[in-house]
């Protein structure tokens, strides 16, 4: 079942969308404030977001700014700003769409479906961790220096796929189970358990060095260290 992350100010409004989005089978969390609304982003880890522009305690332009800088979940703007700059602007900082007030909740869900149905949006090119800079493209780590030098540190491809999968979402622990497929090209064959991701990430840290970039997560799996 998907989850659907509601943040609107508006009762009415979001029984409204609730009702139409259960009725399609999604579970709906819904979040009233904008003070919350990131932390709660993080918590619950939605499939989709439908974030409404106007919130008390945090504007949503704020908020999807700060959920896309490190997360790809897509976003839908509710607005009631008609000005076309005031659209942009959310779709400038990371939304995927809007819809404005007043609405039709059909309309809503057919956007949600769409999206949901999308490939999730190309991962960025540069993804930057703590003094770490990951380079999809290149297939290249760079650590950066004090004095705005680098060091290029050397991994295996399996060890790419993991700092990669886990600094693109740093907020997220992934079990070993969630990782397995960042291996799936190691030499040692169709034969991945949980010890083989273990071994992977002893290496990994060992070549990162002394800093606390990847932390184990009792009962679950790793997940990138907090910024």
């Amino acid at each position: 079942m998907k989850k659907i992350l509601l943040i609107e100010d508006n009762a009415q409004i979001r029984q409204t969308i609730r009702d139409f989005l259960d009725a399609k089978g999604y579970f709906v969390v819904e979040i009233d404030n904008g003070t919350t609304a990131v932390q709660a982003f993080f918590d619950e880890l939605p499939d989709l977001v439908l974030l409404d522009l106007n919130l008390p305690g945090k504007d949503g332009v704020d908020i999807c700014r700060e959920i896309r800088a490190k997360s790809l979940t897509p976003i839908i703007m509710i607005t009631a700003r008609r000005e076309e700059a005031d659209q942009l602007q959310g779709l400038d900082e990371g939304a995927d769409d809007y819809i404005v007030k007043p609405f039709s909740p059909k309309v809503l869900v057919v956007k949600v479906e769409k999206l949901l149905e999308r490939p999730l949006a190309e991962k960025p090119q540069i993804v930057r961790f703590l003094d770490l800079e990951i380079n999809s493209a290149s297939r290249q780590l760079k650590r950066i220096l004090p004095n705005k030098q680098y060091e290029v540190i050397h991994l295996t491809p399996a060890e790419f796929n993991l700092l990669e999968t886990l600094a693109l979402n740093k907020h997220k622990a992934y079990s070993r189970d969630e990782l397995i497929d960042c291996v799936s090209d190691d030499p040692l064959g169709a034969d991945i358990f949980d010890r083989t991701i273990d071994s992977h990430i002893k290496n990994l840290r060992q070549k990162l060095g002394t800093k606390d970039y990847i932390q184990t997560v009792r009962g679950i799996g790793y997940q990138a260290a907090e910024e």
